[in-house]
């Protein structure tokens, strides 16, 4: 692969779909993409020998032309400059320290055959996808500028009850993962309502109705509503009450009952519609438009992107934390989940804010709902179909957020799509050092151990022995029956 040409004016795009094992046959696929080539490697078990790749090139108009080579293990798996020269392309924009510089495209080789480099008895190893983004560092607009941070931060940590979330630091893991030092940001306690998501729907709610009540609408006569699998319905429900405003929450069929009593608890109506999360989203539009009420989105799209905004702008206090509570040099890794990638553009904004060297931010989907992934294969934003069934509930999305989207297609260092029992496992992995973390929120560790284990992955992102990684807990026990049933009983953490 290393000795074919590529066009420099074609956009090399490279993803590898990595197995539990590196003893058998590799097969290479290239082919043409949006803008350039994609690359897929698929194990093939049960062949053994040599490994081979097989290599073919299409740019639009040309004619498929396929090599065959082997020792592809021990060969550079991928060069090449993306977007022609990006290099001469270095951003001098700037915006309340918002500046984006241009960072070389992460490149990264097939590492050789070898047995994984972690205990094998800290997660199973499965089958993931990894997707180096080659747009990583491209010059853009600012989509969170820093004053609405600075109000979003002033307003939130003015409530009653706020206080700082816990880092944790998790040493074994790290030991047994061949890492520095991994750090969890735990959120399973933020304002008792068990997940992150009052940072930004709650402050969302509040900036609604001010907005509402300078139009002149009466504080009895507003409604708000949104779209949730769970813990963004939970939190605008809370914000409502908070506020006193009337609140109607969108669940779609596969919310469990747990997570819809949550809600309602908070004195919410709540409807459920078929569908999924983003036939939700539709629905909650729909009843917004029809009987005037105010949408409160966690998700943007073209005509939509203000509130879906100040949500985000109240995401990046939950990374600031972070920042502030992190000692020594900073991080190299930030292994933050997906969703419709609000919470993580968010995260992407404020590393950037906030360390420099930035650290590397990958982004971790379940593999049944991976549509950044997909966005980032395609180069542009793409919902994918299907049901979306995955156990990972608050990730279950089949749309980006175009808020979202923009941030991630050029701050993201890669996108990974990972199966339901690895976070399962890392939920347990967490339990066992005294963090209760919700199936969503260990997927971000998942993530980390996963690319840990794997030699092709380490080298593709850059994970050395020497090493910072920071992971996000977004969630707790969110749903008490689904975390017993995964996990066992809860326990305190320590």
């Amino acid at each position: 692969v290393g000795a074919t040409k590529i066009d420099p004016a074609a956009e090399f795009v490279v993803s590898l779909r990595l197995g539990a094992h590196h003893g058998g046959q590799v097969e290479d696929h290239i082919r043409a993409g949006r803008n350039g080539c994609l690359r897929e490697v698929d194990d093939i078990p049960g062949q053994g020998g040599d490994r081979e790749g097989g290599a073919g090139f299409r740019r639009f108009g040309d004619v498929e032309q396929r090599q065959r080579c082997n020792g592809l293990s021990a060969k550079p798996a991928f060069t090449g400059q993306t977007l022609s020269d990006l290099a001469a392309q270095k951003s001098t924009a700037t915006q309340d320290r918002d500046v984006h510089t241009y960072t070389p495209t992460l490149t990264g080789k097939i590492a050789p055959d070898g047995n994984a480099v972690h205990r094998q008895d800290m997660i199973t190893l499965r089958p993931f996808r990894l997707f180096p983004n080659p747009r990583h560092g491209v010059p853009g607009v600012v989509i969170l500028p820093a004053g609405g941070f600075r109000r979003a931060k002033a307003a939130i940590t003015g409530w009653a009850g706020y206080a700082p979330t816990p880092l944790r630091a998790l040493p074994t893991v790290a030991r047994d993962a061949a890492i520095g030092s991994i750090h969890l940001k735990d959120e399973s306690d933020r304002f008792g309502l068990g997940s992150f998501k009052a940072l930004g729907g709650a402050y969302a709610v509040g900036a609604v109705i001010d907005a509402a009540r300078s139009r002149g609408e009466q504080q009895d006569t507003i409604t708000v509503t949104c779209a949730t699998d769970g813990n963004h319905g939970r939190a605008v429900a809370w914000g409502a009450q908070r506020f006193r405003c009337r609140c109607v929450i969108i669940v779609h069929e596969t919310v469990s009952q747990g997570r819809v009593d949550a809600i309602a608890a908070y004195g919410a109506e709540v409807r459920r519609v078929p569908g999924t999360y983003d036939d939700a989203v539709r629905e909650a539009s729909h009843l917004a438009a029809t009987h005037g009420w105010h949408v409160v989105s966690d998700t943007s799209w073209p005509g939509y992107t203000e509130v879906p905004r100040d949500i985000m702008q109240g995401y990046r206090l939950m990374a600031d934390e972070a920042a502030d509570q992190w000692e020594g040099l900073p991080p190299t890794h930030v292994f933050i989940q997906g969703g419709v990638g609000g919470a993580a553009a968010a995260v992407a904004v404020q590393m950037r804010a906030r360390f420099q060297p930035t650290p590397r931010v990958i982004v971790v989907e379940p593999d049944n709902a991976a549509c950044l992934l997909a966005s980032a294969e395609i180069g542009a934003l793409t919902a994918i179909p299907g049901n979306l069934d995955t156990m990972m509930a608050g990730l279950a999305c089949g749309e980006p957020s175009l808020l979202a989207w923009e941030e991630l297609q050029r701050s993201a260092a890669a996108f990974m799509a990972i199966p339901d029992a690895t976070a399962i496992e890392a939920m347990r992995l967490l339990a066992a050092a005294g963090v209760i973390s919700g199936e969503s929120g260990a997927a971000g560790l998942a993530g980390c151990l996963l690319a840990a284990s794997d030699p092709a992955a380490r080298a593709v992102l850059g994970l050395e022995l020497d090493s910072r990684v920071l992971v996000f807990s977004t969630e707790g026990a969110t749903d008490q029956a689904l975390y017993e049933k995964f996990v066992g009983s809860q326990t305190s953490p320590t």
